[in-house]
């Protein structure tokens, strides 16, 4: 933006003539666009101009105001202009600009968010040349940005390297290697991996359970996926909508059409939102079962919630659920309400 320019520029309203000590106007454009950098309200695109300048203009003499600028955009899922940052501060001919820990750590759960595996697995390599050794945090964010990439045989040895020099496992790391496995095409691995948790006496939560059940879908275990829904509920764990809905994809991919109509119900009863994607894989299954009625009766509860968005994916299975169930005339007053 133009303001965003003008700060960078180092633009100001006029003032009296006084004199400021270069320094010290250094210092004031710092604080202003870093300040700038930490407001809610800068867009993306706002904190990499910030980012480029500050990086440009060599005034970042510290290892301070590098990984709290690397934090920040980070934070905002700005990775390409964190990944400058970090090659910044590796390239830097500043001994007290260099990368410690903390930073490493910034930089592998900036990269975890932004699903960039490779870049990770590159940072925890580069750690040796630092003269740094990995902490437990340091496997958390490079276990997650494995899991988000689906590297699950990467997932797995650095799991067994960080135990073999002394690190216990923990839920994190373990929730990350379950999802690596299940998004790697390693169902009975991520099973397995369940099983192993508790071995370790650490408590599954509800993420690697709806990782285990989207891995019963590719096994075609629909059984043992709705055994992990009934268990959590034993233990005490609360079913979100995301593990209800991996469950009605298992039970839908296995063509079990009565179990996944009785977790929707199921899923109304624990007053939970329905996603637009079960929704829609659940006027598949009335389809495929010819159950008209019942998707007519899941669209209307719909309707109801506030927070429901039509979207263009469901309206073609919507419209052949009212003509089938004979509603046609609501069918095309629907059809108007979307050219509308």
């Amino acid at each position: 933006s133009m303001a965003v320019m003008a700060a960078i520029a180092g633009t100001a309203p006029p003032t009296p003539a006084t004199e400021v000590h270069p320094a010290a106007q250094v210092a004031n454009w710092k604080r202003r666009l870093q300040a700038w950098l930490w407001d809610k309200k800068t867009t993306a695109s706002e904190a990499s101009q910030i980012s480029n300048a500050l990086l440009d203009s060599g005034h970042l003499q510290s290892l301070k105001e590098h990984s709290e600028l690397l934090a920040t955009l980070g934070e905002r899922g700005c990775w390409e202009d964190a990944m400058k940052v970090w090659l910044a501060m590796l390239s830097s001919d500043r001994e007290a600009c260099r990368p410690d820990l903390k930073a490493c750590n910034t930089a592998l759960r900036a990269l975890g968010r932004a699903e960039r595996w490779q870049l990770a697995l590159g940072v925890l390599a580069e750690m040796p040349s630092l003269v740094l050794s990995p902490d437990a945090e340091t496997y958390v964010h490079a276990l997650g940005a494995c899991a988000q990439g689906g590297q699950w045989l990467d997932a797995l040895q650095m799991l067994e390297h960080s135990r073999g020099i002394g690190f216990s496992p923990t839920l994190e790391s373990y929730r990350a290697c379950i999802r690596a496995c299940s998004r790697g095409g390693q169902p009975a691995y991520a099973l397995w991996l369940l099983h192993d948790i508790e071995e370790d006496q650490i408590t599954p939560d509800v993420q690697c359970y709806t990782a285990a059940i989207r891995s019963c879908k590719d096994l075609g275990e629909w059984k043992r996926a709705l055994e992990y829904i009934e268990y959590m509920w034993a233990v005490g764990i609360s079913v979100d909508a995301i593990a209800y809905l991996a469950g009605v994809q298992t039970c839908a991919e296995c063509g079990r059409w009565a179990e996944a109509l009785a977790l929707y119900d199921e899923m109304v009863l624990t007053h939970q939102g329905v996603h637009v994607k079960t929704f829609r894989i659940l006027l598949e299954v009335c389809e495929r079962s010819g159950q008209w009625e019942k998707a007519i009766s899941i669209f209307d509860r719909l309707l109801e919630g506030e927070t429901f968005v039509m979207q263009e994916e469901v309206i073609t299975p919507l419209l052949r659920a009212l003509v089938a169930a004979g509603q046609s005339s609501r069918a095309r007053d629907f059809v108007a309400d979307c050219e509308r």
